[in-house]
This record gives C-alpha cells, structure tokens and sequence, in this order.
C-alpha cells in the first residue's frame, strides 16, 4: 500500500503500527488524526484476510477497540490504520482480474443492508458485468439486493479504464522492486471523487471468480 501511495497510484491513507511498536491505540488515533487529519477510522491486520480482522472505530466500540488492536498487533503482525471510506457501502468494491497482462473479467462485490463489509462471510454478494449490459446488470443489483445502492453506469466503465492504467503502473512498479510480473491479478477499488481508490491488490493466492465469470457468459438478468 505505501509502495503504491509512493508511486502516486491511489489508495487509502494508511499509517501501518508494527508488532513489537508500543504505541497504544489512543496513541495511534491521535498520530493518525494528527498526521492526515482524519478522524473516521478503521483498523485491520497487517497480515490479514477476508476482513476479520476488520473493525471501525467509534466512540461506542473503544474499549474494545483498544483489545481488538492489541490482538491485531501481536497476532496479525501489527496494525494497518485507514480512513474510513463510505463508498464502499454505497457503491459496492469493484474487484477487476487480469490474466496473463489483459483485462479478463470484472465484479462489483456488494455489502448487504446495515454491513462495511463486502465478503460473503458477512453477507456480501459478487455481480459479474460483461462490457455490453452494465447499465442492466446495475438494475438487477437493486431490484434483488440493494436498491439504494448508488454505482453508476459511468463510474463502472470509469473504474474499469482507470484500473487497466494502474495495472500498468503496477508492471512499472514490480519491474523497479525486481519483482516478475504476476501471470494473474486482481485489483479491487472504491470510486470515489470519480477516482479508482485500491483497496488491495491479491497477486499471490487471490480468489479470481473464474467459475462465476464463465458462469455469467451464459446468464442474461431482465430488469425491465
């Protein structure tokens, strides 16, 4: 993430509390707000997967904030402290999936009523899109799940050509660290401002949807 930022490709300001750091959470909140200016907050592990470790900090939650940040420190190995991004209840996390250096498929992945966040553990629901029907597949997602949620048309395709010129960049940017470029890739964001945000890169082991992309090939949604 600060590989990113550094390299001007946009993502969420983060503040990253290694595992042997002493500061506390009230300690780390203040540097944060100090630092960015930012109050909304949430907090995460360092090493992490499918938002467990997920927690928004507010006023009702601090006492077990403080506990839940102290485990994250010494069982995640450390504390990634972002800001709070709302969009990603109100439009959804589009996840895009490049094979082999080319674009191949792309989903919103949704949070259900009243949830920040978007993994089926919680709730969340994926919607495959093909280039041709986004407008239509859009009016699904409301008509079947959430419809008040507030993607549109315009920032799909946006997010779309937006990513494949961060995915670029990121070539750009493995090739500086000595790192070969992956064979697969998948790049999930937030719209925001008209802006494609990161909101994790999975190089490694990422969960592609290859069979619910295939699936969807052969799906057609009537909303009308």
């Amino acid at each position: 993430l600060l590989d990113l930022i550094n390299h001007k490709i946009s993502a969420p300001i983060t503040l990253i509390i290694g595992p042997t750091s002493s500061i506390s959470l009230e300690e780390g909140i203040k540097l944060f707000q100090k630092k960015f200016g930012c109050s909304d907050i949430v907090i995460k592990g360092l090493i992490d997967a499918g938002g467990f470790g997920y927690m928004h900090i507010n006023q009702h939650n601090l006492k077990e904030a403080k506990i839940h940040f102290n485990r994250l420190k010494s069982k995640n190995s450390g504390v990634i402290m972002q800001n709070f991004i709302p969009q990603i209840y109100k439009k959804g996390e589009l996840s895009f999936v490049f094979l082999q250096g080319k674009l191949s498929h792309f989903f919103l992945k949704v949070p259900p009523y009243n949830e920040e966040r978007v993994q089926a553990f919680y709730g969340g629901k994926s919607f495959h899109f093909k280039k041709s029907n986004v407008p239509a597949q859009i009016r699904y997602i409301k008509s079947s799940f959430r419809k008040d949620l507030d993607v549109t048309e315009e920032e799909v395709k946006n997010a779309s050509l937006q990513a494949q010129v961060i995915y670029l960049k990121i070539l750009k940017l493995l090739e500086k660290l000595r790192i070969p470029h992956p064979q697969y890739l998948r790049i999930d964001g937030v719209m925001v401002d008209s802006n494609f945000v990161i909101m994790e890169l999975e190089g490694i082991e990422p969960y592609l949807e290859m069979q619910e992309a295939i699936m969807y090939e052969f799906t057609t949604y009537e909303t009308d």
